[in-house]
């Protein structure tokens, strides 16, 4: 069917133009026969069949007016395109179609090849300009320098429509140009000039106080903004923790997430001591714990010490899963954290309490890893006699968990045709296996236990994190093991990258491998480690390579160590 409406609508200027031609039949025969068609020969695996009947297809639904078979055309021609390599052809289906969230997919798919989107900045259409925004967002650290000022000029262009009310962009449903402004602003703040970075400030300053629990769809981009902010603008640090702290005191957890780190490094400036402790003594959770980490278990406050009591009966408290009834969920780790103050004796206990809770048959995987990574939270100086016994029990948690009752019956819901699925599949062995480095003291211990994390990569989604954690607390030579750790997830592979950064015997040939690591994170691991090693010969090469980096966040961190290379 043609495209119809009864209201005057501008933002599909070409369908209606073609509607208003009543010499012309309101049926365009053959359109649905083509699609069929394209799919037939996508099925069949021939897909230079299947691209000529999708534009056809295109062009029929466009001159019919027909919206929805437009953008279905566009969808299918994406598919296609990129299935076969083609990713910029891809890319300009998706942002024709306003199909952002696909269009990211496809922007974090392609690595490092920046998609070439920014044309359709200029469309006059909402949907595609928030597409390619979006897009621009998620590839902002491939955006060359010199053309970062303009995007940030076009994005806070964005901001002051909205906030003179004059943008057109959607009321309810996506793509939403304003959400993906913010997007790209939080991509590229760190590079902004002052002016840029005080005007986006004003813009978004009546967003961070709010009453509490009240949040906006803004407010991730909000903090990372602020956070870049105050480590790019040093005039401007001031406002910037004043907003994430406005933030925080609304309980958003953007603030806690984003700035946590950023707050504590200045803790002891604008007052943000002050204000985290007057937040903290208003029952604010994520305030009471960045003060609890910041602060040395031996200068620890009255205050502190009570807060630490009353952890520690949580810690010790029933848990709420028991027969027929499983919960999820624990609090242990916030709780760990506040319980750091507790002197080595009663936190022996206390990570034997989490150990034995972490093999009670009623407990889920998820909450059995909450018990033993706040027990990793409690082995700083403990005593060595119960501390070997501590390492074997986390040690055996790490190889033969107990069985678990709750995942037995999450596990009746994982089959893909059941009304009723659960996906759940978490391992609570990369856990044990943190807490069992944390725990080794000799270097058998360290063997065992660097063998144990080893032999759980990619046991689950957050397995190779946990593990490259626990080999960081190992005091043990992975020169040997760095060419296969080199090979393993992104996260070890990290580790192996700050490894080789601190070895001068490693081989030279891993570290050149590292730096041309399809995973930026990867390259700015080496290039943060090599940066904080200083100039040598060990690293020259691999520090040339990097300091030429596609990526601004990897070529940047070495520039702060050596201006000659900014």
């Amino acid at each position: 069917m043609r495209y119809r409406v009864f209201v005057d609508d501008v933002y599909h200027p070409l369908a209606s133009a073609l509607n208003s031609r009543p010499d012309k039949p309101r049926l365009v025969a053959g359109g649905r026969r083509t699609r069929e068609r394209a799919l037939d020969a996508l099925h069949h695996a021939k897909p230079r069949t299947a691209v000529a009947r999708l534009r056809r297809y295109l062009v029929d639904a466009v001159v019919s007016g027909s919206w929805q078979e437009e953008h279905d055309a566009r969808e299918l021609l994406a598919d296609c395109y990129a299935s076969s390599g083609e990713h910029v052809l891809a890319a300009e289906q998706l942002v024709l179609a306003g199909q952002k969230e696909r269009l990211v997919e496809l922007a974090k798919a392609v690595g490092d090849v920046l998609l070439p989107v920014q044309p359709y900045l200029s469309c006059r259409l909402y949907w595609v300009q928030a597409s390619a925004l979006s897009a621009l967002a998620a590839q902002a650290d491939l955006v060359a320098d010199q053309e970062v000022t303009g995007l940030i000029e076009q994005g806070l262009a964005v901001l002051d429509e909205g906030a003179a009310g004059t943008l057109v962009d959607t009321p309810l449903f996506g793509p939403s140009k304003y959400l993906a402004a913010h997007e790209l602003l939080a991509g590229l703040m760190s590079r902004a000039t002052k002016e840029q970075a005080a005007r986006y400030l004003a813009l978004v300053e009546d967003r961070a106080p709010r009453d509490p629990n009240r949040y906006h769809r803004t407010d991730d981009d909000h903090a990372k903004a602020l956070v870049q902010i105050g480590r790019t603008q040093p005039d401007l640090i001031g406002r910037a923790v004043g907003q994430l702290l406005d933030m925080l005191k609304g309980q958003t957890h953007a603030a806690e997430r984003y700035g946590s780190d950023f707050l504590l490094d200045n803790l002891d400036r604008f007052e943000v001591r002050q204000r985290l402790a007057a937040l903290a003594a208003e029952g604010n959770h994520a305030a009471a714990e960045m003060l609890a980490a910041a602060t040395k278990p031996n200068v620890a406050t009255p205050a502190d010490l009570t807060a630490a009591e009353a952890a520690a009966a949580g810690l010790l408290a029933p848990p709420d899963s028991g027969p027929g009834f499983y919960s999820r969920g624990t609090g242990a780790v916030r709780q760990s954290v506040l319980a750091r103050f507790l002197p080595p004796d009663r936190r022996v206990n206390l990570v034997q309490a989490q150990l034995d809770r972490a093999r009670l048959p009623h407990e889920s995987t998820g909450n059995r890893s909450e018990y033993l990574l706040a027990a990793s939270n409690l082995t700083e100086h403990l005593p060595e006699t119960p501390t070997r016994a501590l390492f074997e029990a986390a040690l055996r948690e790490a190889t033969d968990p107990a069985p678990s009752l709750a995942d037995d019956l999450t596990a009746q819901f994982s089959h893909p045709f059941g009304a009723v699925r659960i996906n759940d599949k978490q391992d609570s062995r990369p856990a044990a296996a943190l807490l069992a480095a944390r725990l080794a003291r000799t270097p058998e211990e360290q063997r065992a236990a660097r063998d144990a994390a080893l032999a759980l990569v990619g046991t689950d989604d957050g397995a190779d994190y946990r593990v490259a954690h626990a080999l960081q607390q190992l005091d043990t030579d992975l020169d040997d093991s760095l060419p296969y750790l080199a090979r393993l997830g992104w996260a070890v592979r990290s580790v192996a990258a700050m490894h080789w950064a601190r070895s001068s015997a490693a081989p030279a040939h891993v570290g050149q491998a590292l730096a041309s690591d399809p995973d930026p994170r990867v390259r700015r691991a080496l290039a943060r480690e090599i940066a904080m090693m200083g100039p040598s010969e060990h690293t020259d090469a691999t520090r040339e390579r990097l300091s030429q980096d596609v990526r601004y966040s990897v070529r940047s961190l070495l520039a702060v160590a050596d201006p000659q290379l900014a």
